[in-house]
């Protein structure tokens, strides 16, 4: 079933990147996962090009709250979006800009219990109104990385998601053109022409490209500049200075100032270059737009331009108001072949990191994540089957942990019950979990006790010290070991008297486990196996339920293959301890991963254990906190030794041990 979106914008008309940007994604948003819905404060071309679309188009009273102390106005502007909220039935709220229309949108989400998604597309946004809108918004889109540098955004940096402005590239091609620029101007063919776009407000740099343009005027004879954008009424006097500034340059028949244009594909196949001298923008949209159009660029080095520009390759980056150099850039263009390479290669790269298709998918990955969307790999807790979660920890996956789609995983807690796991899953967890488990994988120094040297550490809970746990409850009997590795463990219980058998996900380890001991030990996950109920007197798994993608039915079908009276031996890091405590707090500023990620996947204390242990049909019979080998040598050794000794001091050791039996039938230890 589609989730409904509410888009809240401030106005109805398409006055720059902004509104283009929203009607581009509602154009392009995924209908069978999403259903859009726009609040606009008042009608325009904008808000008549989308209910074009289909997508139902409601005012509301924004643009009466001109006054802080305007309570009544307010409060009429919160009422409204939320009865649009309640009768939509709406899942989560985006906003397509900042300021005040954000804190509305922020209230009337916390007041329906709505997730609030905000767009940030200025990088001059107030201290506080960035305050007030990290505070508010569950997740924060940036249109560039420039953006998320700022001072005020220091303490969400969890919220934040970088989603490039997309390009409907299509509508660029010069075959899109429906009108002959150069011919309705009376612009000779063979003439040079740059061009430049934007809103006519001071910030803009057009004052620097007329003074580029007085040099080139005296380099490129003919050439010719057309300078298009949208006028505001209150600016009207910045745009006559700039006319003025032109006249007085001699430039009044070389430069042609246009409004607004609609023919943008006819603009861009009209020039030869474009230019951008804009000192305020945090991405620039028309950047992109001329990429599209195969067009070589040169602008200022600010904002968003160097995460656009490959400087060289599809334009120049020049210092900021530096007009000679500006205008060095722009003449080098002159050499047609030059101009088609670098128009080419900016054409590639708007294809491979701006198309409109690009952008959608990023932002519909932003509501998969703030909605738990279980096609992104969101799952329920499996305790409290709930979504209610909060990141706790986001840490990089590099290739020596592990090679997955994802550079980045986060652990979650649940709210309710506290259980800590990897929310999103990894993609190959669901498809491909045994490609987690290789050779290498068993090879590596954490996997060290898999040994059969005796001198060695044979696991975090040597042998003897599981057999004379289990041993106390079932001295003889069928036991099966899980995630049995090569088979050493199982080797010292057929020693001991049991009836052995085995299973791992790894071929690699139960290849071994067959050909060294001739243990019947099966490869892949627990409930392929299909063993009949009631088949074990005990089941052990060791370091292995933090690895399993649904532990809730991993421990039912244990429940189900067990014998009534049959026993549960468990083992696994204790993320209450002070080890990972530490871990945690230091991998909060510098995202490492010190928490065996990917592989591990559930993090659990003694508490969550016993609840998943519970509702699994299970009860406790015995916990027991124990503590790993240190493997780490150096300094990181001497760290480690006086943190095991605080943890014995705190009684917060790095492991758990816990036997369980079915509840009905739990029972006693034997004598």
């Amino acid at each position: 079933m589609a989730k409904n979106i509410l888009y809240i914008t401030d106005t109805g008309r398409v006055i720059g990147g902004g509104e283009i940007s929203l009607l581009n994604l509602l154009e392009n948003l995924d209908k069978d996962r999403f259903r859009a819905v726009v609040c606009v404060p008042d009608e325009g071309n904008a808000s008549r090009r989308i209910r074009d679309l289909g997508i139902p188009v409601y005012p509301f009273a924004y643009r009466k709250v001109g006054n802080p102390f305007n309570f009544p106005a307010t409060i009429r502007s919160i009422r409204e979006l939320c009865a649009v909220i309640k009768k939509e039935n709406i899942d989560l709220v985006h906003t397509n800009a900042t300021g005040g229309i954000v804190v509305l949108a922020g209230i009337a989400c916390r007041m329906t219990k709505r997730p609030l998604v905000s767009h940030i597309r200025l990088i001059y946004s107030g201290f506080f109104q960035d305050i007030a809108q990290g505070l508010l918004s569950a997740k924060i889109i940036l249109i560039s990385g420039r953006i998320g540098r700022k001072m005020s955004f220091k303490f969400f940096k969890r919220k934040l998601a970088l989603v490039y402005n997309g390009v409907n590239m299509a509508r660029f091609s010069q075959e899109s053109a429906r009108t002959d620029l150069r011919k309705d101007l009376d612009i000779p063919e063979n003439a040079f022409v740059c061009g430049a776009a934007g809103a006519y407000v001071p910030g803009k740099g057009f004052e620097y490209l007329i003074r580029a343009a007085r040099i080139l005027q005296d380099a490129i004879p003919g050439m010719r500049m057309i300078i298009v954008g949208f006028q505001p009424d209150e600016r009207m006097q910045y745009v006559r200075k700039l006319k003025d500034m032109a006249e007085e340059a001699g430039l009044g028949r070389t430069i042609r100032f246009l409004g607004k244009c609609d023919d943008m594909a006819a603009f861009f196949k009209a020039i030869d270059v474009f230019v951008f001298p804009s000192l305020i923008d945090p991405f620039g949209r028309v950047l992109i737009e001329a990429m599209a159009s195969a067009k070589p660029v040169v602008s200022f080095n600010t904002g968003g331009a160097p995460e656009i520009v490959a400087d060289g390759k599809t334009g120049w980056l020049v210092r900021p108001r530096d007009h000679k150099t500006l205008a060095a850039k722009i003449s080098s263009f002159q050499d047609r072949d030059t101009a088609r390479q670098f128009g080419m290669a900016g054409y590639e790269r708007c294809r491979q990191m701006f198309d409109i298709t690009m952008h959608a998918q990023a932002v519909q990955g932003v509501y998969a994540e703030v909605l738990r969307d279980k096609s992104s790999g969101y799952i329920l807790c499996p305790i409290c089957a709930t979504d209610d979660c909060a990141v706790i920890n986001t840490c990089r996956i590099s290739p020596q942990d592990a090679v997955i789609e994802e550079k980045k995983v986060s652990l979650c807690r649940c709210r309710h019950c506290g259980l800590v796991y990897v929310n999103p899953q990894p993609k190959v967890l669901e498809r491909r979990p045994q490609e987690l488990y290789t050779q290498e994988y068993f090879q590596k120094g954490y996997m060290r006790f898999y040994t059969e040297d005796k001198g060695a550490t044979q696991s975090n809970e040597p042998f003897l010290f599981r057999l004379d746990l289990i041993d106390g409850y079932k001295k003889s009997g069928d036991l099966l070991d899980i995630g049995c590795a090569s088979g050493e463990f199982l080797k010292a219980c057929r020693d001991r008297g049991f009836r052995v058998s085995g299973i791992d996900i790894s071929a690699y380890a139960a290849g071994i486990a067959k050909e060294k001991h001739g243990i019947d030990v099966r490869q892949g996950e627990l409930r392929e196996a299909h063993f009949a109920p009631c088949s074990f007197d005990v089941v052990t798994a060791g370091d292995v339920l933090e690895h399993i993608r649904d532990p809730r039915a991993f421990l039912t079908e244990i429940h189900r293959i067990l014998k009534p009276d049959g026993i549960l031996y468990l083992a696994m890091p204790d993320f209450s301890g002070l080890h990972y405590r530490v871990m945690r707090m230091i991998a909060y500023f510098n995202h490492k991963n010190y928490f065996v990620l990917p592989h591990h996947i559930f993090h659990f204390t003694p508490q969550t254990l016993e609840k998943l242990l519970h509702e699994a049909g299970f009860v406790k019979l015995k916990s027991l906190s124990t503590e790993s080998s240190i493997q780490e040598e150096g300094l990181r050794r001497l760290f480690m030794l006086m943190l095991f000794a605080a943890a014995r001091i705190f009684d917060m050791k790095d492991r758990i041990v816990m036997l369980a039996a079915k509840m009905k039938e739990a029972p006693q230890a034997q004598p």
